[in-house]
């Protein structure tokens, strides 16, 4: 099931971080702003508050964790929308409002992308 895999692929994350002989105190931080938000915080948002280019977030991030903060992002929200499926089923346009995607059918692009199925056939 797509839960589990994508649970698997956060572990895989999370174990990435605590094997990290010296991550920098700013990756630290920014793998905790993004999944804090949920996913919902942008990349640029983050590289002006640390003071830096998007590229240069994207790079170092990519560097400690493994994949970059939009891929993480993506994740993250994925991983919401399908847990929060699980309690208001039928309800993707809510859903998607509540995980920060533009509309539903963004949403459903996101699920295509990330699982190669749609949000009904996962839930």
């Amino acid at each position: 099931d797509w839960g589990t895999r994508f649970a698997i692929a956060e572990s895989f994350v999370a174990a990435r971080l605590a094997e990290a002989k010296r991550m920098s105190a700013e990756i630290a931080w920014a793998y905790r702003q993004v999944i804090g938000s949920g996913g919902r915080t942008r990349v640029s948002v983050l590289a002006d508050q640390l003071g830096w280019s998007r590229k240069h977030l994207a790079a170092k991030f990519s560097d400690a964790i493994g994949i970059g903060p939009k891929t993480l992002s993506r994740i993250v929200r994925f991983n919401r929308a399908l847990s929060l499926s699980k309690h208001q089923l039928d309800d993707w346009a809510g859903i998607a409002a509540d995980c920060g995607y533009a509309d539903q059918a963004h949403l459903v692009r996101e699920f295509r992308d990330l699982a190669g199925e749609t949000p009904t056939a996962l839930a």
